[in-house]
C-alpha cells in the first residue's frame, strides 16, 4: 500500500512540474514577442516576425513528426531501446533543420538582407533540439520531470536577462543570437542531465545496417502516426505565421505588420484556455467514445457548452478594458490605437473556444482528417482574400484575413460535424 502512495505522490508532482515547465515556456512564447515589440524598433521587429515566421514552419514540421511521436511510441515501443531512439531522433532533427533551414534562407533573404544562415538555422534547430530532449524526459522513467523545468528556468533567465542588457541596442542578429543561446543553454543542461542518469548508450546497434534499419523504421513509424497531423499543422501554420511573409511580399507596411502581430501575440493568451479545454475533456471524451456514438458525445458538448458559456462570456468583457488598457500603456505610443484590430482578433478567440468541445468529440472518435482539410481550406481563402483586401486599400487588411480563415475553419468543422450527425440519425 506504501509504494501504491509513493507511485501516486510522484505522477501528482510530475503533472504538478509538468504544468509549471509549459507555463514557463508560454513566458518565452508570449513574453518574448511582448517584449520585442516593447523594446526593439519598428523595423528589427518587423523583420524577426518574419524570420520568426520561417523558422517555426520548421519548428512546426519537426514538433509533429518528431517530438510529438516521441510521447506515446519511446514507453510503447522504444522503452528498451531509449538511447538509439533518442540519439536516432536527434539526428534526424539535424537533417531535418539544414534541409528546411536551406529552402526557407533562400526565400527568407529575398525579403530580410541583415539575417546570416547561421543564425536562422540556429534559431529553428535550438529550439526543436530542446523540444525533442523535452519530451524525451517527460516521456522516459530515466530521467526526472525536475530536470525538464530546471533547463526551462535557465533558458527564461538567460533569455530575458539578455534582452535587458541590450534593451537600447537591440539589433535582429542580437535578438537572433539571444534567442539560439539561451535554448543551447538549456539544451546543454538537459544532455548533462540525461548522460548523468546513463541514458546514452551503444548496447544494441553496433553495424551501419542496423543503425539504417532502425532509422528507416522510426521514420516509417512516425510518418504513419503523424501524416495528417503534419499536414494540418503546416496548413494552420499558413495562416497563423505564413500571413505575415506574404503580408511582407504584398508590400504591407513594417508598421502594419509589427502592430498586428503585437495584438494578435497579446490575445494569445487566450490559448491557455483552449489548451486547457483540451487537455481537461480529451480524456473525459475518450473515455466516454468506447460506450457510445457521436450523437452520445454531442449531449455532453451540450451540457459543457450550458455549465460554462457564462464564464467565458463574463472573460472575454473583461478581457476588452483591461487588454486595451495594457494595449495602451505598453504599445499606444508606439504603434497608436489598437481597439479595432484587438476587437477582431477577440473575436478570432471566440470562434476557436465555441468550436473547441465539438472538436475534441471528433478527435475523441479519430475522426481526424477533417482537420487537415480544414487547415487547408483556411489556409487557401487567406491567400485568396488578402490581395482582395490589398486592392481595396483596406486599413484592417492583416487582422480581417486571419479573421476570415479561422472564420472558414472553423464553419467547416461546425459543418463536418453536424453532417456527421445527420448521418447517424439517418443510419
Amino acid at each position: 500500500m506504501l509504494w501504491k502512495l509513493g507511485f501516486l505522490k510522484g505522477l501528482y508532482k510530475n503533472k504538478y512540474l509538468i504544468f509549471l515547465d509549459q507555463s514557463l515556456l508560454s513566458v518565452i512564447t508570449f513574453g518574448s514577442i511582448l517584449a520585442l515589440s516593447k523594446m526593439a524598433s519598428v523595423n528589427v521587429f518587423s523583420s524577426f516576425v518574419i524570420t520568426y515566421s520561417y523558422s517555426y514552419f520548421i519548428f512546426i514540421f519537426c514538433t509533429f513528426f518528431l517530438s510529438a511521436p516521441m510521447l506515446i511510441f519511446l514507453s510503447k515501443k522504444w522503452q528498451k531501446q531509449e538511447s538509439n531512439y533518442l540519439l536516432t531522433t536527434l539526428l534526424l532533427n539535424l537533417l531535418l533543420n539544414l534541409f528546411f533551414s536551406l529552402i526557407c534562407f533562400f526565400f527568407l533573404k529575398k525579403q530580410i538582407d541583415e539575417v546570416s544562415f547561421f543564425l536562422f538555422f540556429m534559431l529553428s534547430f535550438s529550439m526543436t533540439f530542446f523540444d525533442i530532449l523535452k519530451k524525451f524526459i517527460f516521456s522516459s522513467k530515466t530521467v526526472d520531470v525536475i530536470y525538464g523545468l530546471a533547463a526551462t528556468i535557465i533558458l527564461n533567465v538567460i533569455f530575458f536577462s539578455a534582452l535587458f542588457i541590450f534593451r537600447n541596442t537591440l539589433s535582429l542578429s542580437t535578438i537572433l543570437n539571444t534567442y539560439w543561446i539561451a535554448f543551447c543553454a538549456g539544451n546543454l543542461f538537459l544532455i548533462l542531465s540525461i548522460t548523468y542518469k546513463q541514458v546514452f548508450r551503444l548496447n544494441s546497434l553496433s553495424h551501419i545496417e542496423e543503425i539504417c534499419i532502425f532509422t528507416k523504421q522510426v521514420i516509417q513509424v512516425h510518418f504513419k502516426y503523424s501524416k495528417w497531423i503534419i499536414l494540418g499543422g503546416i496548413a494552420f501554420w499558413g495562416y497563423s505565421q505564413g500571413v505575415y511573409i506574404l503580408a511582407k511580399s504584398c508590400g504591407i507596411s513594417d508598421f502594419n505588420i509589427g502592430k498586428v502581430r503585437t495584438i494578435q501575440n497579446l490575445l494569445g493568451v487566450f490559448n491557455i484556455l483552449l489548451i486547457s479545454l483540451e487537455n481537461h475533456y480529451t480524456p473525459i471524451f475518450a473515455n466516454k467514445a468506447t460506450q457510445t456514438n457521436l450523437i452520445g458525445l454531442t449531449t455532453i458538448v451540450i451540457r459543457i457548452i450550458k455549465e460554462n458559456y457564462k464564464k467565458v462570456l463574463i472573460l472575454f468583457i473583461l478581457s476588452i478594458p483591461l487588454g486595451l488598457l495594457f494595449y495602451d500603456m505598453m504599445y499606444g505610443e508606439k504603434y497608436g490605437n489598437g481597439t479595432t484590430i484587438f476587437l477582431l482578433f477577440l473575436l478570432v478567440q471566440l470562434f476557436l473556444i465555441g468550436i473547441r468541445p465539438f472538436s475534441i468529440a471528433l478527435k475523441s472518435i479519430e475522426n481526424t482528417v477533417p482537420f487537415f482539410v480544414s487547415h487547408l481550406i483556411a489556409v487557401i481563402s487567406l491567400i485568396i482574400v488578402l490581395p482582395v483586401l490589398i486592392y481595396f486599400e483596406s486599413s484592417y487588411t492583416l487582422p480581417l484575413a486571419i479573421l476570415i480563415a479561422n472564420f472558414v475553419y472553423v464553419l467547416y468543422i461546425a459543418a463536418h460535424y453536424y453532417l456527421r450527425i445527420k448521418k447517424s440519425l439517418v443510419q
